[in-house]
């Protein structure tokens, strides 16, 4: 009898969860993630100012500004000043070149997907169950785990991996040949990287240890961004890292894009909780 009374007691409680709190919970949700999509397609192309947030002189080596359209850097202006004795450089993107962002491209894809679940979910004739919403649930958290993780870790490239590299190529006039560029979005922030390199010195690839004998220092691994000594290996050589700069600007949209997997995320992991601390063996 105890049994039957706490197994109606938890049907009543799902009942209530499918009736009252379930509609809550899609309908904020939809407005939060659609309000979110309105902001960043109605914003018009944004300059933001690339300000240097690390030098390897005490001088600002690296200051610029960027064009920003949603996914896309429509042009770049970046100033830089590797150390005391160089003159600055002056470099822009080529008037037929822009450079898409994949990160917001792909985290803006997952929003849109969480989109098309809510809205499936509206339209859907099929009676509520708590399995159904646990499993809409699950694809939402998904979505939205995934729209943070494409902005919070950004792919770590080899310095080797930067020679030659598209970004690089971008820029009128020419960038020296000893320069090596990598842009990236971490957050909600744009990142611009700038690194000349040197053919590396015998002290500085080889060390003698105490047998006498020698050991080469390991080649610099994927990194977001690789200090001044880093080595790599190109065509047979080793060249290291002689200056190492970055500039980073905040992007409002993305502020506004992390903030709103956030809440969705804390919501739906809130009332899938409430429904896996419940049986509901008429349902399942």
């Amino acid at each position: 009898m105890g049994r039957k009374n706490n197994d109606g007691r938890q049907e009543q409680e799902l009942l209530w969860l499918l009736k009252h709190e379930v509609p809550v919970v899609m309908f904020y949700l939809d407005n939060l993630i659609n309000t979110c999509l309105k902001f960043a397609l109605n914003k018009a192309s944004n300059k933001f100012k690339l300000s240097c947030t690390s030098s390897t002189s005490t001088v600002e080596a690296l200051r610029g500004n960027a064009l920003l359209h949603q996914d896309t850097l429509c042009s770049m202006e970046m100033f830089i000043k590797p150390n005391k004795t160089v003159a600055t450089i002056k470099a822009s993107f080529r008037s037929d070149k822009q450079w898409k962002l994949q990160q917001i491209q792909d985290s803006y894809n997952h929003i849109r997907e969480v989109s098309r679940v809510l809205e499936t979910m509206k339209h859907c004739h099929a009676p509520c169950t708590p399995d159904a919403v646990v499993s809409t649930l699950d694809s939402i958290i998904k979505h939205l785990t995934r729209c943070q993780s494409r902005l919070m870790l950004p792919c770590q490239l080899s310095l080797s991996s930067l020679i030659g590299s598209g970004f690089t190529k971008m820029f009128a006039p020419p960038l020296p040949g000893d320069t090596l560029m990598n842009s990236y979005v971490i957050e909600d922030r744009l990142v611009v990287t700038h690194y000349t390199v040197q053919q590396a010195h015998l002290n500085a690839s080889l060390n003698a240890n105490k047998g006498g004998k020698l050991n080469h220092n390991p080649v610099a691994g994927r990194a977001l961004f690789h200090d001044v000594g880093s080595i790599m290996e190109y065509s047979g050589a080793r060249y290291e890292v002689s200056t190492a700069n970055k500039a980073e600007c905040v992007i409002p949209v993305l502020t506004n894009l992390l903030q709103t997997a956030s809440s969705a995320l804390v919501q739906c992991q809130s009332l899938k909780d409430k429904f896996m601390k419940l049986s509901w063996p008429l349902y399942c």
